[in-house]
Formats: C-alpha cells, sequence, structure tokens
C-alpha cells in the first residue's frame, strides 16, 4: 500500500543557523523601595488543608420480658347424713295375745346407730403466661477522616536601610538573549514537509512521570455534577471516577416488616386487641399479606352464630376474616378451615394499625408482612449525601493535581539549569525525528523494540541472578538494515522547524501547557506547541531509494545492503561529520540578523535610574 506521505518537491534547501551573541537588560521587572531607617520583608505562603467527618449513628438494643402467673383454687364440698336406728324398749300394756312396739328418737344408748357421710372436691389451677419481646437496632459508625494537604513555597525577602543616608530603590531588569541569524544554502534537495502534533508531549509526560511518583499528571475533568445526575446505576462509576470513599449504596427499594399475633379469648365475644406495625425510616406501607393458621372453637355455636375472626388493618377500611363451618362439622367441636392468605394494597403511611374481635373462638395465630416502599424524600436524602461524598473527592483530586503541577513547574525550572541550551535543542530535534519517523515509516517502533532482550544470570561477586540485556540476533539482523537506511536516506541534520501554538494541541492539556515556565524560552515555547511544522531533506543520492520505499514500502530499492562501491554506501566519517554539522560546500543566503528571546533570568542594576533606549540605525539599543 503506497505510503499517504508525498515530496513537496526539489528546491533549495536553506538552513538558518543562529548562534548566540551576548546577553542584553531589557524591560523592567520589578522596583523595591526601602525607606530610610526602614527594615522591610517579604513571605510568601500557600496552604491549604481539607476536613473530613463521617458520623453514623444505629441503635441495637434487644428487651425481652416474660410473666408466669399461676393460681390455684381448691374447694371442699361435705355432705353428711346420719341415720339412727333404734331398736326401743318393750312395753307391754297388757298381756294377752296383743303386743304393741313404740319406737322413740331419744331412744337410749342401748340402741343402734348408723352415720353416712359423703365428700366432694374440686380442684382447679389456672395458668397464664405473657412474653413481651422488643428489638431496638442500634449501630454507632463513628469515621473521622482528616485529610491535610498542604503546599508550601515560602519566599522571603529581607531590606534594612537602618543606616543609610537616604532612600534606597533597587531596580531588577529582565535579561533577553541575544542571537544572530544566517541563512546557508545546501543546494537541490527532494523535501519533505511534515507538520507533527504535539512534539513535546513525550518529553512532558516523562518529567511529570520523573516528579510525580511515576505518574501521568492529568487534571480533573470540569465539575458538572449535579444531585439529580446520581442514580444507582450512575453512582459506582462516579466513585470510581472521583476515587470517592466511604459512598453508602442507595437504600433497598422494597423492604418487609412484619409482626405476630395470636390469642386465647375466654369469652364467647373475644376483648378487641390493638396493635401497631411501625414501618422502617423511608419507607412507607405498599402491600399487606395476611396467614391465618387454624382457630379451634370447643362448643357447638347458637344456630344463627358462626366462629369467626375479624382483622381491621391501617386505615383503608375493615378487612374482616370470617370462617364458616360446613353444617355436618356443626354437630361437635371442630375448628375452622385454615389456614387462609389474604393479599391487599395499603395506602403509603409511616405505621399500620391492627385490631382482632373474635367470636366463638379458643385461639387463633395468624402473621401480618408489611411490603414497604421506598420515598422519594429517602431517595433523595441519599442522592444529596453521595454528592457531598463525591464533590469532596473531586475537591482532593483537584488539590492533589494543582499540588503535582506546582512540583512539575519548580522542578521544571530547577531542572533547567543541568541543561544547556546545546542539550536542549538536541532533546528537540530527537523528538521531532522521532514523530518524523513515525509518520514516514507509519509505525511507532514496537517491532525496533524487539531486537533486545533481558536474560538473568548468576552475578559472579553476590551469587544473585541479575538480568542482563542482551541481543536478540535473529531480529537484530532483520532490523539493522532499516535502522541504517532511515537513519542514512534522511539528512535530519538540516531538518528545519517552526513551532505553532498550544491550542492546536488537544483542548484538555491547554492550561497545563500555558503554564510552562523554563529559563530557555525557546525550550519552553517547544513544549508549549501545539503542532510543529517540519521539513526533512533527503541525502542527495537517496532520491529514487526513498520514493520506490514511499511507493513500495521496501528499503533499500529492494536489494540488499548497499557495498561500499554502491553510490547508496554512506561512509561512516560522512555520517560524523554531518552530525556535528561540519562546514560543507553550503554558502551564506541574504544577510545575518539578530534576534532576542526573553528569559526568566533578572538583573539588579547599579543605580537607580530608570532605563532608556535610542534607535540606532535600525535597532533599539540602551541609551
Amino acid at each position: 500500500m503506497p505510503n499517504p506521505i508525498k515530496p513537496i518537491g526539489v528546491g533549495d534547501l536553506l538552513v538558518v543557523k543562529q548562534h548566540i551573541v551576548g546577553y542584553e537588560p531589557s524591560e523592567v521587572a520589578y522596583i523595591e523601595n526601602v525607606l530610610k531607617g526602614e527594615t522591610h520583608s517579604r513571605q510568601v505562603r500557600r496552604a491549604e488543608t481539607t476536613e473530613t467527618s463521617v458520623t453514623t449513628e444505629r441503635e441495637n438494643v434487644s428487651e425481652e420480658e416474660r410473666d408466669l402467673q399461676s393460681t390455684e383454687r381448691f374447694e371442699l364440698r361435705r355432705e353428711s347424713e346420719q341415720v339412727a336406728a333404734l331398736d326401743g324398749q318393750l312395753r307391754s300394756q297388757s298381756y294377752g295375745g296383743l303386743v304393741e312396739f313404740t319406737s322413740t328418737a331419744n331412744a337410749p344408748a342401748s340402741g343402734s346407730l348408723q352415720i353416712a357421710e359423703k365428700q366432694a372436691s374440686t380442684y382447679g389451677k389456672e395458668v397464664t403466661s405473657r412474653a413481651v419481646s422488643k428489638i431496638t437496632e442500634r449501630v454507632r459508625t463513628q469515621i473521622v477522616r482528616r485529610t491535610v494537604n498542604e503546599f508550601e513555597e515560602k519566599t522571603s525577602h529581607s531590606y534594612e536601610n537602618g543606616t543609610g543616608a537616604g532612600n534606597i530603590t533597587g531596580i531588577y531588569q529582565w535579561i533577553d538573549k541575544v542571537y544572530e541569524n544566517q541563512v546557508y544554502n545546501y543546494g537541490k534537495r527532494l523535501l519533505y514537509d511534515l507538520v507533527v502534533p504535539e512534539p513535546g508531549a513525550f518529553l512532558l509526560q516523562a518529567f511529570a512521570r520523573a516528579q510525580s511518583e511515576g505518574r501521568e499528571l492529568v487534571k480533573p475533568p470540569l465539575w458538572t455534577l449535579s444531585p439529580s445526575m446520581i442514580s444507582e446505576g450512575t453512582y459506582t462509576s462516579l466513585v470510581n471516577k472521583y476515587q470517592a470513599t466511604g459512598v453508602e449504596p442507595p437504600p433497598a427499594l422494597y423492604v418487609t416488616a412484619s409482626k405476630s399475633f395470636k390469642g386465647n379469648p375466654t369469652r364467647v365475644t373475644g376483648d378487641p386487641e390493638a396493635s401497631e406495625i411501625p414501618i422502617p425510616a423511608g419507607y412507607e406501607a405498599f402491600k399487606c399479606n395476611i396467614r391465618l393458621t387454624s382457630s379451634p372453637y370447643s362448643e357447638i355455636p347458637p344456630a344463627s352464630a358462626r366462629p369467626c375472626i375479624q382483622i381491621v388493618v391501617g386505615n383503608n377500611g375493615p378487612f374482616t376474616s370470617t370462617f364458616y363451618v360446613v353444617p355436618n362439622q356443626m354437630s361437635a367441636p371442630t375448628s375452622i378451615a385454615g389456614p387462609l392468605l389474604h393479599s391487599f394494597d395499603l395506602g403509603g403511611t409511616d405505621k399500620v394499625p391492627v385490631a382482632i374481635t373474635t367470636w366463638h373462638i379458643v385461639s387463633y395465630a395468624f402473621n401480618i408482612v408489611i411490603t414497604c416502599k421506598r420515598t422519594t424524600a429517602a431517595l433523595d436524602k441519599w442522592r444529596h449525601r453521595t454528592y457531598d461524598q463525591l464533590f469532596q473527592a473531586y475537591q482532593r483530586q483537584k488539590a492533589e493535581y494543582e499540588e503535582r503541577l506546582a512540583n512539575l513547574l519548580a522542578a521544571l525550572r530547577v531542572g533547567a539549569i543541568g541543561f544547556s541550551s546545546g542539550q536542549k535543542r538536541k532533546l528537540e530535534r530527537d523528538e521531532l525525528k522521532k514523530s518524523c519517523l513515525e509518520l514516514i515509516t507509519q509505525q511507532f517502533f514496537e517491532a525496533y523494540g524487539t531486537a533486545t532482550t533481558m536474560v538473568m544470570r548468576t552475578d559472579p561477586v553476590t551469587g544473585e541472578s541479575v538480568p542482563y540485556a542482551q541481543p536478540k540476533l535473529p531480529q537484530a539482523v532483520i532490523l539493522g538494515p532499516a535502522i541504517r537506511f532511515f537513519e542514512q536516506a534522511f539528512e535530519w541534520e538540516q531538518m528545519m522547524y517552526a513551532l505553532y501554538a498550544y491550542f492546536w494541541a488537544r483542548k484538555d492539556y491547554w492550561m497545563r501547557r500555558v503554564t510552562i515556565e523554563d529559563n530557555d524560552e525557546a525550550f519552553a515555547e517547544f513544549l508549549k506547541a501545539g503542532s510543529a511544522r517540519v521539513v526533512v531533506p533527503v541525502r542527495p543520492g537517496f532520491e529514487r531509494a526513498v520514493v520506490h520505499y514511499m511507493e513500495a514500502n521496501v528499503i533499500w530499492d529492494g536489494g540488499p545492503l548497499p557495498d561500499i562501491n554502491s553510490p547508496l554506501y554512506v561512509p561512516i566519517l560522512a555520517e560524523i561529520k554531518a552530525a556535528q554539522q561540519a562546514a560543507g560546500t553550503e554558502t551564506p543566503y541574504g544577510d545575518a540578523w539578530r534576534n532576542r528571546l526573553p528569559t526568566q533570568l533578572v538583573l539588579l542594576r547599579d543605580d537607580d535610574e530608570l532605563p532608556a533606549w535610542k534607535k540606532v540605525g535600525d535597532e533599539w539599543v540602551p541609551a
């Protein structure tokens, strides 16, 4: 497939070479005034503290009361019956055939007496068992999180004028670098004109990784979240996005509240029983389910009566469960057929009253289960609580980003002292060369990294197994000709480039790029650049080989490495001279000119006179 990169044609290779001429004082940077007898000190310090406190309280109290009462009744009924029989004295009224006997109650002791006793005992025992169980849950969880993010950049300047003869005025001036530029003509070349996006992106990433514990510095996105955007489906991704902690899941859509009822009425019509089922906070009663077990009765009710239980739940009107016994069961005590399961809807309420009345029932037991639905207010309360926690996490991310950015910029300013201008120009050209090769070869150097591998070897001193880098011979043999081709086919040392502003880069990085500072303004502009235009010349004699590669994706015209007799052979001495930009056949083109680049350096003037400039010829010079 042909390469989409095309040459712009053949033209004169004009190269601008510049050399530093010197430094010149520029505009006034700052003026410090100290009055006679005054001591002046200035300090700058910035600190930020974030404190988060989360307290959650729940109560769990279990109380159970049991009451056992026993009453005994003993009644004795005694009935005595005495029967007395007396064989009284025989008194003869007269002698003869008629004999008369008289029996009297007050017969003498010599008579016969009979006594019969009847005794009846009645024993009764009444046992009442009462159990009351109360459970209240209370769990107290207190989380106090105190995060102190403190970045301190403290600058102190002291000025003393206690012994001076008069007032002191110090004038600081910016320092500019002065360069002289000259264009040179290298003759006709085949030229490629490329645009490289974000030429300093890799250097910025490398600096950020070196100064931020191996992590890339990424600015948190703009905060646009609102409580209404938090839902059961989105809150987990938001927690991960902002790395929030202590965020609770949303309350469940449905929960249940239940209560059991049982009784043993002592009369035909039982005493009404009233109770209440509490509904959890943040919920309202939604649906009711009643399950009743069989309820026995111990006597045959009147013909016009039926054993029944009436249950009234909530404020929606009475729900009455009435149970009838079939006719053939009316001849003897039996049970109401059961169990019964009944369901109905409830209007939203925070508590459910229950009332029970029975007729001709010996005992009963049933369960009431209330299905509760989450209220809109409870969900909104969770949304706002979660919103506050996410916003606090965002504030922590933002503070961390600002701290790391400040540290990075400070490190860049300090680290710039360790690099000369020549080293920075070398970094710039290497980055541009890498990006141009990626555009020309349509690859990202993944294959070229496979020619080396790490092998474990035993250290002869310590005896430990340590990694050693060594070439992978087959890959090195294959990749070697390609590396030579791209290094020799283009005159990278004559590459020319111009930088374009930051707004041609990713918009998310605009603020980061604008704030980049460096003592070398040219290097700072390279790091800020959104794009760069690069003109790459083809080395004389390689025009056909480069065009063939662009069309067929084959190096060295499809043949082997050129030998010393080939016109494509480049002696290593020529490569060294070109890399060191040794003088060749180039000729000056036009007149030289000077330009000034601002720096961050300042100079204190020897006097307290304000600087001035005058025009000499075409240039402005200090007056």
